[in-house]
């Protein structure tokens, strides 16, 4: 196998391969059960991250610089990313303030460069750069072999969702509102929210550990 890099990026760095990662989405979420945006709404999506100061994004390239590898996301700035949850949790859980989670909207593989732990190394890269106490995700249920990737790689299955009732669309989410996967069969919208927490030590084995909810101190922000 030629040889991988994979890093920590600026937003400028992502605008100039805006082209690239669009291309890669559409190869890894055009593919049944995932449910792709268009190229004009990944478009759309991608410049409103690159517009959040929170933005986050790690890449992968091959020895001759092509783009293999995508995983991006952004902070929390409300509790909009539970609703729907039909799990109980413990109390606090979903709340959220400055700095707590780091949403992760979307992490992309190059199809032939499965299997070689260029998620494993990009998921890993994106979430060492975050100073955010834990991280969250959501799959759509049915891609067992990415629930399997979440869970060996420290990833705590939270529960079950459904869609927020503002997401009526065949949307996978909307950047304007709330962040949730969806099945793709009419009226079937639920997802599973995942969370992966830092280690209690500096040097500790990686792997789900248990995120202790506590108040804020901060004034809260509106739900926005």
């Amino acid at each position: 196998m030629s040889e991988v890099s994979v890093r920590a990026v600026t937003g400028g760095e992502v605008a100039a391969r805006l082209e690239a990662i669009s291309t890669l989405y559409q190869q890894t979420f055009a593919v049944p059960p995932n449910v792709a945006e268009s190229p004009a709404e990944h478009r759309a999506t991608m410049l409103s991250l690159l517009a959040n100061p929170t933005f986050g994004c790690a890449l992968a390239a091959d020895s001759n610089g092509e783009l293999i590898g995508f995983a991006y996301g952004r902070t929390l700035t409300s509790d909009r990313w539970w609703e729907g949850l039909r799990t109980p949790v413990p109390e606090g859980f979903t709340t959220e303030w400055d700095g707590r989670t780091f949403a992760v909207i979307d992490i992309g593989i190059s199809p032939r460069w499965r299997r070689h732990h260029i998620g494993t190394r990009l998921m890993d890269t994106l979430l060492a750069a975050r100073p955010e106490q834990r991280a969250s995700l959501g799959m759509i249920p049915a891609l067992e072999d990415t629930a399997a990737f979440y869970a060996a790689t420290g990833w705590e299955l939270v529960g079950r969702q459904d869609s927020p009732r503002m997401l009526a669309g065949p949307h996978r989410y909307s950047m304007s509102t709330c962040e949730t996967w969806e099945l793709p069969e009419a009226g079937k919208r639920l997802g599973d929210k995942y969370i992966r927490c830092r280690p209690r030590a500096r040097g500790s084995t990686p792997g789900p550990v248990r995120c202790a909810p506590r108040r804020s101190t901060r004034t809260r922000r509106g739900r926005g």
